[in-house]
Order: C-alpha cells, then structure tokens, then sequence
C-alpha cells in the first residue's frame, strides 16, 4: 500500500516517539541496575543509538515536509531502509534487555564472595589479636556464617528481572504499534487532540497579559508548567487555524515542557549521586527542550487577534534607527525565517552588548543562538507550526503571520529589555 506525505510524518514522529522511550528505559537500566563498567559502556552505546535513530527520524521527517511531491520514490527508499534499521535495533535491544539481570546477579555473586572472604579474614585477625576462648569463637564463627538475607535478595533480584522484562516486553510491544500503524497507513491529520470547550469561551478581555508582569515567584527544579494561551484557540484565523493552535499550544509545547523538568530532575539526581556519565545527554535535552518552551512561551505573546500592521513606539524608532525603514527590517526578518536550514526560529533580538537589535536564526530551538541577548520577537518555522494549514509553502505562512504580529508587546519587551546594557565591543 503506497504511503502518502503525512502517513510518512505521522509513521516517523512515532518512531521519534518510540525510540524516545527506549532511552528512558535505558537510562533507568543504568540508574537502577548494579553493572560492570564494561557492560555500562554498552548501555551508553545503546543510548546513542537510540539518539541516533531519532536524529535521522527527524531529519527525514522535515525534508519529507519540505518536498513538495507525496510520490518521489528516494522518500519511500529512505523511510524503508530507516524502517528496517528500527526493526533490527529493536529485536537486538529486546535481546540485550533480556540479558541485563544476569550481568547484574553475575556481579551480585561476586560482590558477595569477596564480601565473605573480607569477613572472615577480619574474623581470623580478631581472633589471633584477643587470644579469644572458646565461648568468643562461637560468637565470631557465626559473624562470619551468618547469611546476607539471601531470602531478601532474592526477592529484590526477582522484582528486579521482572520489571526489566516488563520494560523490555512494552518496549518490543510499543515498536510493533508504532510499524503496524505505518504499514496500516495512519495519517497524522487524524490525530486527536485534548480539547477544552471553556477555553475556547474565555473573553479576551478577561485575560490579562502575563507576559507583561513583573514577579519575583522561582520556578522550582523541574516545576515548569505549560502558560495558557492569552487568547482562544481559533482567535488568530484565518491566518493560523484553530486546529495548529492546538496541535502547536497543546502537543509541541507541552512536550517540550515536560522535557525540560525530565532533564532538570535528572541532573538534579546526578549531583545526589555524583554520577555525571550522563550529564552531556540531560545537558543536551535541558538546552533543547528549555529554549523550545522559552521561545514558544514569547511567540504566544508575539501574536493577537488585533496584531498586524506596523511598529510603534520605541521598537519603531530602534528598528528605522538599526535598519533603515521597517519595510527593509521585514523583509530581512521574512527572509531570514524562510531560509532557516530544516527547522528552527527567526528571532529579533536586543543586544546588550552592541546597544541594538539583531536579527538571527535559530535551529531547532537553540543551535546557532548567540547567548548574550533578548529575544523580542519570534517566528517558529519548524512544519508543525504551518504544515496542516500551508503543507509545504513555508513563504505564504509568513506573509500570514506578520497580520498577527503583536506590536504593543512587542514594544513592551523592547523597553524593559534596552535597559540592559554591557560595555559595548
């Protein structure tokens, strides 16, 4: 059966999906497990394999969303073979799996020999030390017999085995979904949404623009929560659909926020445990999933219903000042977001240290972002963003975007953010 575009998206998002769990499951082997270095090595091999495999998902992913055409046979060539390496990827981690509990009793076993023979070479040097009578050497000889708690270990080992055995029969279970919907052609325009009927009634009047407050309130380690939109989902058509407000607000937002506090937590573990093997991996999704809920949580605000039309204000004066006019500064700004390599952002930006704005390019969330600026305007540009309601004509979703443009927040920002500034170089 011939696959169109979106069943090709909608089959790699799940193994995106998929191969997302896998890595958790494999960081929750190391963390929980009692393993020889060397077999730890081969669960950090796993890991990047697994990362791997989503960085190639992804990649064929936004340039099947990039091609205009739903039938070029090098697509369906790719997402096949990408096919067959998950599903040997996956046979040989079930496999792996299996074997995990007994790398850990075999390391059990020897633990406890050498804890046994600790034992009684102390046992015997009391004994030679105090010249003990015979009373003492019954009570030492049953300090040096006396069981571990095998009943207790034995139980522990069990519950061990069983639960990675769980992990390992729903991790095969959630791959053979994730292929048996491809193969059934699941299209990713029928995906259900969470919906919230009172949302949709709030009246914009009511809802104050909390991006403009100022609060002292910290967010704790890996407490971030998803913001409300400042306006009901349908607010901004016809230019963004009510049904990628959604998608974008309730899937792609939260996702990356509940990736944030996932990392945050597991840094926060690894300075309790002073385990950092994995930092590089939990560094790389806190900088991820932190900018992509950072920069999200601006491009809400960014936009509204009376957007459009043209700057005013400071903003104004700093984009004809750094720019020339804002007709230039648009069309620079445009060009820039349709240009962005795969996916990514266009950002205007304050600088501190150059004393004016910039404009720059981001992908994905935060590779190619200078760190010592402010974002003041945002455009998202990854497919999830446009695909359902413009497919592949990423130029026409951002001649729409600038009627939505929220200049009075925008201009907010600018004010606050011209305040900060750094011996310029």
């Amino acid at each position: 059966m011939k696959q169109s575009l979106s069943q090709k998206i909608s089959w790699l998002q799940d193994l995106n999906d998929w191969a997302e769990r896998c890595e958790e499951s494999i960081i929750s082997f190391k963390h929980e497990g009692d393993f020889e270095a060397e077999v730890k090595e081969e669960i950090d091999d796993w890991l990047n394999q697994f990362s791997q495999l989503r960085e190639k998902a992804n990649e064929y992913r936004v340039q099947l969303d990039r091609d205009e055409s739903e039938t070029r046979t090098d697509d369906t060539e790719d997402v096949r073979s990408l096919q067959g390496e998950a599903e040997s990827l996956r046979e040989r981690f079930a496999t792996f799996v299996e074997e995990l509990p007994n790398a850990s009793v075999q390391k059990e076993e020897t633990a406890s020999n050498e804890l046994e023979s600790e034992q009684a070479e102390e046992a015997v040097d009391t004994m030679e030390a105090e010249q003990v009578d015979a009373t003492t050497d019954d009570t030492i000889t049953g300090q040096m017999e006396a069981p571990a708690n095998d009943d207790a270990a034995s139980v522990q080992m069990e519950t061990s085995n069983g639960e990675r055995e769980a992990i390992a029969e729903q991790t095969e279970h959630d791959a053979e979904a994730a292929f048996e919907s491809s193969e059934a052609g699941a299209d990713a325009t029928q995906t259900e949404l969470p919906t919230d009927d009172a949302d949709d009634e709030r009246e914009e009047e009511e809802l104050d623009d909390d991006d403009n407050r100022k609060s002292s309130r910290t967010v704790p380690i890996g407490e971030h929560k998803l913001p409300p939109l400042p306006y009901a989902y349908n607010a901004l058509e016809p230019h963004i659909s009510e049904e990628i407000m959604r998608l974008h607000h309730d899937k792609h937002h939260r996702s990356y926020v509940e990736g944030l506090n996932k990392a945050e937590k597991e840094m926060e573990k690894a300075r309790k445990r002073g385990d950092f093997s994995l930092i590089k991996h939990w560094e790389g999704e806190a900088a991820f999933n932190g900018a992509g809920h950072y920069l999200h949580t601006i491009f809400w605000h960014n936009m509204s219903p009376n957007g459009g039309g043209k700057p005013t204000g400071d903003i104004k004066k700093e984009i004809n000042r750094t720019f020339g006019s804002f007709d230039k500064f648009k069309k620079h700004f445009s060009n820039a977001a349709e240009k962005v390599q795969a996916v990514g952002w266009a950002i205007l930006v304050w600088s501190p240290r150059s004393h004016r704005t910039e404009i720059l390019q981001a992908e994905k969330h935060q590779n190619l972002s200078q760190q010592d600026v402010i974002p003041l305007l945002v455009l998202d540009v990854w497919e999830h963003a446009y695909y359902l309601q413009y497919h592949t004509k990423r130029k026409d979703y951002i001649d729409a975007w600038w009627n939505v443009v929220n200049w009075e927040n925008v201009n907010h920002r600018f004010q606050v953010a011209q305040h900060v500034q750094w011996t310029p170089y």
